[in-house]
């Protein structure tokens, strides 16, 4: 399965009817999704399988995806993490940058940005 780690996008939000919209378009743009509902079972996922990129959601129960974005990499250091939220505080993107994540999405959500950064930075299905 290592070629579709090249094109695996794990995506990570606490509400599925994201998570369903976003699978639909990634896949439909030539990549693999995986979802889950908590930054627990994100990290449960990385020890199973390898991405290429995690989108995570910023405010979740528990964990919220700065403290996920940094125990991803510790699972899966070479792994793109992109951030989608609707908080605009002046602090976010510094925040961000500190945990390791290189890309920011504000909501609501623009999915052709998503996948524009997705041809740019992940290799799609068959492109190997």
């Amino acid at each position: 399965m290592e070629n579709r780690a090249a094109s695996a996008v794990l995506i990570v939000d606490d509400e599925a009817s994201i998570l369903e919209v976003m699978a639909g378009i990634i896949e439909s743009a030539g990549f693999a999704a995986a979802c889950v509902t908590s930054g627990a079972g994100a990290l449960q996922k990385l020890k199973e399988e390898s991405f290429a990129c995690m989108i995570t959601d910023l405010h979740m129960l528990a964990m919220n995806g700065f403290e996920l974005a940094v125990k991803a990499q510790v699972i899966a250091p070479h792994m793109l993490i992109a951030l989608c939220t609707g908080d605009e505080s002046p602090s976010i993107r510094k925040e961000a940058v500190a945990a390791g994540i290189r890309i920011i999405f504000h909501k609501p959500i623009d999915f052709q940005a998503i996948i524009n950064m997705l041809h740019k930075e992940v290799l799609p299905v068959g492109r190997y």
